[in-house]
């Protein structure tokens, strides 16, 4: 999701983000995760695991935060 939101803005003529744009992007890939796992009914498997819905959507975020620190 994040490479997606990124290629779009660069389509879109943006080629750096601020950090408000930044942590917007962060908050659309947490949603957009947490959404998919609920509709595809893999927080009911990981919560069996005993892994909660919010540890999957941080890990899910560890990439992205890093990209966004590093990259421009």
């Amino acid at each position: 999701m994040w490479v997606a939101i990124r290629i779009l803005a660069a389509l879109g003529g943006i080629s750096e983000f601020d950090v408000a744009a930044k942590v917007l992007v962060i908050c659309i890939v947490a949603v957009t995760v947490g959404v998919d796992s609920v509709r595809r009914g893999e927080h009911i498997f990981l919560g069996n695991l005993g892994i909660p819905l919010s540890a999957s959507i941080g890990l899910a975020l560890s990439i992205p935060i890093l990209l966004e620190v590093v990259l421009p």
